[in-house]
């Protein structure tokens, strides 16, 4: 709702007075980048919170890897004329880095559970 609607008003209201559909669009998009400026903020703290002993331990591979998972998804909202295929690329590269992160650990903590119970 705080996306859909804003969204469509800027929109409706820009394209009825100015007829051009690229302005319209952009402009429509100024609140929704702002939502995902708040977004990134709310998710790195997050992170930040979540990897603190990581952080302590100076271990900072999946700490960097988790921020640049998220950045794709942040910044895509401020290239609103980027064609389908080169966004697609750009999310799906977060779920990648995504995707990598999670089978790591998951090896690693494999492996513990391995040593752990030989």
């Amino acid at each position: 709702m705080f996306l859909y609607v804003p969204f469509t008003l800027i929109f409706t209201t820009e394209y009825l007075l100015s007829g051009i559909i690229d302005s319209a669009s952009a402009q429509g998009l100024i609140i929704p980048a702002g939502y995902s400026l708040v977004l990134a903020y709310v998710m790195f703290r997050a992170i930040r919170k979540a990897f603190e002993k990581e952080i302590e331990n100076r271990e900072y591979l999946e700490v960097i890897g988790m921020y640049f998972s998220v950045v794709p998804f942040v910044a895509i909202a401020f290239f609103p004329g980027i064609d389908q295929v080169t966004e697609a690329i750009i999310t799906n590269l977060g779920f990648t880095i995504l995707t990598i992160l999670f089978i790591r650990r998951s090896i690693l903590q494999a492996r513990t559970d391995r040593d752990g119970k030989s």
